[in-house]
């Protein structure tokens, strides 16, 4: 008994230790949202990639307001990355189009399966995932609102609109939507059409262009609501695209 006791352990501990590759053990070990160091392994919890979740969302005809991939690599604008000295431990810093920063970690327990690459890769991974929640929030406030285009600032039955002609962007104005030019210098502004009413001087539909909103370190540039005339090259632009303001949300 004793012998098959000892036996039964001796093979347990050879099991083991079986070594595994220095990319399997990065992959398995990190970090979680508590600054907790635990086994994870991001494949094994994602049975799908994003682009097979989508595709098999699409399949099923679910066109329903969502927050998309898309969205998600859309509102980053920057990141950073950050090896302690005498660490294996890697920081990801993204920022986000409002300034809004996100993190996420990578480390491994052998110092000999460091990889800078594959840490890099992981710790983006880990702060990427943690934008879901906060553009789920956002989504969540704009159904609640009842915003306007929801669908520019999510994947609906409709798929954002980008990349149009001046007569595209004229289109989605007279549908009562505001776009806005990717060429156009800092981020915020928009055009819209106003069709008058009660409360109007003008007499008749016209576009203005809202610069309330313009994301500048410029303290002299000039936030208002105002007529927009459209010039030659704004006429000729292929890069005009639904625009919404994610601040209101």
């Amino acid at each position: 008994m004793k012998r098959w006791f000892l036996g039964f352990w001796m093979v347990l501990l050879a099991v083991l230790m079986v070594p595994v590759s220095a990319a399997d053990s990065l992959r398995w070990s990190g970090f979680n949202e508590r600054g907790n160091f635990e086994m994870n392994n991001r494949d094994a919890a994602v049975p799908a990639s994003e682009l097979g979740v989508e595709q098999e969302i699409i399949a099923k005809g679910l066109t329903a307001p969502r927050v998309t991939p898309d969205r998600i690599d859309e509102v980053i604008v920057d990141e950073d990355y950050h090896v302690f000295e005498g660490s294996q431990l890697t920081v990801c810093m993204l920022t986000l189009e409002n300034g809004f920063t996100v993190t996420g970690e990578s480390a491994c327990a052998s110092p000999e399966n460091f990889n800078a690459e594959l840490g890099r890769s992981i710790a983006r991974g880990n702060a990427r995932d943690k934008i879901w929640a906060l553009e789920g929030y956002v989504l969540k406030q704009a159904l609640f609102d009842g915003g306007p285009k929801i669908n520019t600032l999510v994947g609906t039955n409709k798929p954002r609109a980008a990349n149009m002609s001046f007569g595209d962007a004229l289109r989605e104005l007279k549908a009562g939507g505001r776009v806005a030019r990717k060429g156009w210098k800092g981020k915020g502004s928009f055009l819209e059409l106003q069709e008058p009413d009660e409360n109007s001087k003008m007499t008749a539909p016209y576009i203005y262009i809202n610069t309330t909103g313009l994301q500048t370190d410029n303290d002299a540039a000039p936030k208002s609501l105002v007529p927009w005339l459209a010039s030659q090259t704004d006429m000729l632009a292929e890069d005009w695209e639904d625009w919404v303001d994610v601040r209101r949300c």
